[in-house]
């Protein structure tokens, strides 16, 4: 049983055989898309933590009530 479709690279390539894999050409549009997101995810966290950690700051005002601060994880 062959599972290979190509037998020899030379003669596939020297035949006029285009692309080996799909989306030739696009890497740099996919690693654009990747950098977005990945800066997009760390710019919503960093907001969800700032609101959170408002929120913790302004539940206990006091000097010393963060040493009774207990988190809601």
């Amino acid at each position: 049983m062959d599972i290979a479709t190509v037998q020899n690279w030379v003669e596939t390539m020297e035949s006029g055989q285009g692309q080996i894999y799909p989306y030739v050409g696009t890497e740099m549009w996919w690693l654009v898309l990747a950098i977005v997101i990945w800066l997009v995810w760390h710019v919503v966290t960093g907001i969800s933590e700032t609101e959170e950690h408002e929120e913790v700051r302004n539940r206990a005002p006091g000097s010393n009530d963060h040493k009774s601060n207990i988190t809601n994880w």
